[in-house]
């Protein structure tokens, strides 16, 4: 079946929907926010986009702030890795769009693109840090899949560990390759540990899965079971 894709503004929010049949219809399976990677858009993933909507879902996939439809003028000094303020210039656009999503998300609800219970958010490298950061502010949020983000900010004090007790009782699989440089995969594993006490009494909602040997970017094989393990996580708790 053919899939629609309708770029619109929902609110300030510049976002990519992507469905089959039509929105309202996707949004009974559940919808399901997606957040890109540094110096991407809302249309860089396009194969998983087609894959949740293929699934089911609407996909509503979000230009971060300072990207795509919301392009910083200064986009290529502020992201810039050799630019002395890059990590303030980045954790500032995933708190902007965190704080954005919020605001989003009571838009999907009011337009009945929303249900509750099904609602999920998942995010790639800058996209998963987001995830974690919607996760530890927004409680509507029933599942979710970072994917080689980190929850833990040095020297930020917004940086979602610290406020682990927010995450629980939703579902959350955060999967990384072992051997990444470009976001070491030691803030997710220690931020594991740390929600295994929140979760105790549902041990089945939290998870955390490792590609030995790989890298930031996953090689084929391992990107295919990442997803597939992201789809199985949104069909098992958005229900």
């Amino acid at each position: 079946m053919t899939l629609n894709f309708r770029g619109d503004f929902i609110g300030s929010t510049p976002v990519m929907l992507v469905y089959k049949d039509s929105m309202r219809q996707a949004a009974e399976k559940g919808t399901v926010l997606f957040f890109h990677g540094l110096l991407s858009d809302k249309m860089g993933s396009e194969k998983e986009l087609r894959s949740l909507a293929d699934n089911g879902y609407l996909a509503v996939s979000v230009d971060n702030y300072g990207h795509g439809d919301r392009k910083a003028e200064d986009f290529n000094i502020r992201f810039n890795f050799h630019n002395p303020d890059f990590e303030k210039n980045f954790i500032d656009a995933v708190n902007k769009t965190a704080y954005d999503a919020s605001i989003l998300t009571d838009k999907l609800f009011e337009y009945g693109l929303a249900n509750k219970g099904r609602l999920g958010v998942t995010g790639i490298s800058m996209g998963g840090f987001i995830t974690y950061k919607i996760m530890s502010q927004d409680n509507r949020f029933n599942a979710g899949c970072p994917i080689s983000g980190s929850p833990i900010w040095e020297g930020f004090p917004e940086s979602p560990h610290l406020k682990a007790q927010n995450f629980y009782p939703a579902a959350l699989l955060a999967q990384h390759g072992e051997k990444d440089t470009k976001v070491p995969a030691e803030g997710d594993r220690l931020f594991n540990k740390i929600l295994k006490h929140y979760y105790k009494n549902t041990p089945e909602n939290l998870a955390y899965i490792e590609f030995k040997g790989e890298g930031h970017i996953l090689s084929g094989n391992d990107w295919y079971y990442l997803w597939e393990n992201v789809l199985i996580w949104f069909r098992h708790f958005l229900k």
